[in-house]
């Protein structure tokens, strides 16, 4: 079988994001299982047209509108995704020239599937609903009140309409498409697959196993306003510990006022600070890996998500994590069941993280192995061979209902 991604962005240089790692594991395993898979792309900076059997095809997005005045407005993001749509339209349509596709798999952002060639099957594997997403980085963030789309926003959903099959990770994102756009989409969680071999922590100043980590988008959506808030608080409780920060400063709204993580985390972190580590961007995959096998426990709550890698990584090293859900839910209770292979507080609620921490804390060592097995567990049967299988299936079968098998 020949299988087309298409995807704005793809693991390369310091792009690390969950949906661009998702194409590339997921694209390995398929070609490790034998089939033929190209990704097309507008991301890759790399310069072989070939990463580990994956065929690369650049796609030049051209046509945008320069203007800053304009193109950050809703009419340039609309216009902007219309001619990224055809762009990559145009790629699909030069590759079918020279090689049979048999089905084509997009990202859902973008609407880059909203110009396509109908005689080929598309699937749209969605990765958010995007004005909740949007709006959840806000900083007073309400569930129902998030959901209404922007212009540029619809076109993806008009993308996702005309779609022959959805897959969703999510058991939320799916009720929500079901919900709001009267789709069906198909829950297939997403791969995870980290080497588990040991690593020696390469951070000299932090010890193995004496040190809480965060990782990921550093953003309002990721609760940093409660780490920031708990922190001195936390650390104060547990002499012995170190709160460990790794992610992208994205910059965020607190208390009206724009700033970047690290000024946010000078403001509320004063008398422990020496003790919270913040690291920033790391993109080398093992230095991250090493951090996250030898933590104490990974704090990583959100507001709203759709089984965030963050939280699949650490639960495939064996490592108790401490989250989040709220009455909508959050995703992240399709995999943690509080107090049994993890933890879950409140959304938005300080005391209810740090109340979480401390329950974790109190763990003897037989209450801790067993919560780290069962989380490891949980996920142990996610890997990208396996998604590979399921993933099979519904091309097959949507090839099958388009009549081309």
């Amino acid at each position: 079988m020949h299988i087309v991604f298409l995807t704005n962005l793809f693991p390369s240089g310091r792009n690390v994001s969950g949906p661009a790692r998702y194409i590339a594991n997921i694209a390995e395993a398929f070609v490790k299982k034998g089939h033929s898979v190209t990704v097309i792309t507008e991301s890759f900076d790399g310069k072989q047209s070939d990463l580990n059997g994956v065929r690369i095809c650049k796609v030049k997005v051209g046509g945008m509108i320069r203007s800053p005045r304009i193109k950050n407005t809703t009419f340039g993001k609309a216009y902007h995704n219309l001619v990224r749509s055809f762009c990559y339209y145009k790629q699909v349509r030069a590759l079918a020239k020279r090689k049979h596709i048999d089905i084509v798999q997009s990202v859902s952002g973008y609407a880059l599937a909203l110009v396509r060639m109908r005689k080929i099957p598309y699937i749209i594997r969605v990765s958010e609903f995007a004005p909740l997403w949007r709006k959840s980085n806000e900083e007073n963030f309400d569930f129902e009140a998030s959901l209404k789309p922007k212009p540029d926003e619809r076109l993806s959903f008009m993308a996702m309409k005309g779609a022959d099959a959805l897959v969703a990770p999510s058991r939320l994102l799916a009720g929500l498409l079901k919900e709001k756009l009267g789709v069906e989409a198909k829950v297939v969680e997403s791969p995870v697959m980290p080497d588990r071999h040991e690593r020696v922590l390469s951070e000299k100043n932090l010890t193995p196993g004496m040190y809480w980590l965060t990782f990921g988008k550093i953003i309002m959506r990721k609760e940093i306003h409660l780490i920031a808030a708990i922190a001195d608080q936390m650390l104060g409780e547990y002499p012995d510990m170190k709160w460990v920060m790794v992610g992208k400063d994205n910059g965020l709204i607190y208390q009206g006022k724009a700033m970047n993580a690290g000024t946010l985390f000078r403001k509320l972190i004063k008398e422990h600070k020496d003790r919270f580590v913040y690291l920033g961007e790391i993109t080398d995959k093992d230095r991250l890996f090493s951090l996250v096998q030898n933590a104490n426990a990974c704090i990583l709550p959100t507001r709203v998500d759709n089984l965030p890698n963050t939280v699949l990584e650490a639960m495939a090293f064996g490592k108790i994590v401490i989250s989040t859900t709220g009455p909508h839910g959050t995703s992240v209770e399709q995999l943690i069941t509080d107090g049994e292979n993890g933890f879950l507080a409140e959304i938005d609620d300080a005391d209810s993280l740090a109340e979480k921490m401390r329950e974790m804390m109190r763990l003897d060592e037989t209450g801790r192995m067993l919560i780290e097995r069962k989380a490891y567990d949980r996920v142990s049967g996610l890997s990208p061979e396996k998604v590979c299988d399921v993933m099979l299936k519904i091309y097959r079968k949507t090839i099958e209902e388009k009549g081309l098998n």
